[in-house]
């Protein structure tokens, strides 16, 4: 898809606030958002954590709704009150995902693991343990594969592919093809069908696409380029029309830019 990227894959420099935009506890408000997933209605659920609260946000709505955070929730992995190494246990999970048949995969990061728990598990299972993963934040499968995933690590600035069960990563993504050459604070991920990765480069303000089989990421919003300002975007996602949404977590809101 790299060949194509001139004709087919462009974003519209000037994005739009679709969420937030002040900091607060209201349900037009967020406060420290952190993560993002859209659905295939084109709905945003935002990790609101400095309200420790899942936000809904309905396309063109001026206001979210609270979807958790507001009761308590049933535990699926770990042990409510306890930190541990136990396998029945987790230490500051980071990231999370679940594949088709509902196995839930954890980012246990001060265990420096990811772990698996199957349906109504009361143990975990290791799929990766690596001391570099103690300062990993995300996760994501490798797409069209169930046992390699993408990991970030903001404090070495560089991006992992791993494969499940393996000693150390099989490949690790820096390089930017940009007057600013490197990673510096890579967090939220997402791919696309076309197989590509996108970095949210925090510290560089920008996303950053890796093209698949490309080692070298190409700048796709942010940095100097791009308004309102990209300060400190910490995840990424896209729609079923390659609109980009992008969390800001300085400016307690999510922008979208879309697919041009």
């Amino acid at each position: 898809m790299c060949f194509t990227l001139g004709t087919h894959l462009r974003w519209n420099q000037t994005g739009k606030v679709v969420a937030g935009g002040s900091f607060g506890s209201s349900p037009a408000q967020l406060r420290r958002p952190s993560c993002l997933y859209i659905d295939q209605n084109n709905t945003l659920y935002i990790c609101d954590t400095g309200n420790n609260r899942i936000q809904k946000w309905i396309a063109s709505d001026s206001s979210g709704s609270t979807v958790a955070g507001s009761s308590v929730g049933t535990a699926v992995a770990g042990t409510i009150g306890i930190k541990s190494s136990a396998l029945t246990d987790l230490d500051h999970p980071s990231a999370v995902l679940v594949d088709d048949n509902l196995n839930i995969y954890i980012l246990d990061k001060h265990n420096n693991r990811i772990v698996q728990w199957t349906p109504n598990a009361t143990i975990g299972i290791v799929m990766i343990t690596s001391s570099l993963l103690n300062d990993a934040e995300d996760f994501i499968f490798v797409p069209s594969t169930l046992n390699q995933v993408y990991i970030s690590d903001p404090k070495n600035n560089v991006i992992y592919q791993w494969i499940f069960n393996a000693a150390s990563p099989t490949l690790q993504l820096s390089q930017v093809n940009s007057s600013t050459s490197s990673l510096r604070e890579p967090r939220g991920m997402t791919v696309d069908q076309y197989g590509n990765l996108y970095v949210t480069d925090l510290d560089n303000n920008r996303v950053v696409m890796y093209c698949d089989n490309s080692t070298v990421g190409i700048v796709v919003v942010g940095g100097t380029g791009s308004t309102p300002t990209l300060y400190s975007p910490i995840d990424v996602a896209l729609d079923l029309d390659l609109n980009m949404y992008v969390v800001v977590e300085n400016d307690n809101q999510v922008i979208k830019f879309s697919r041009q």
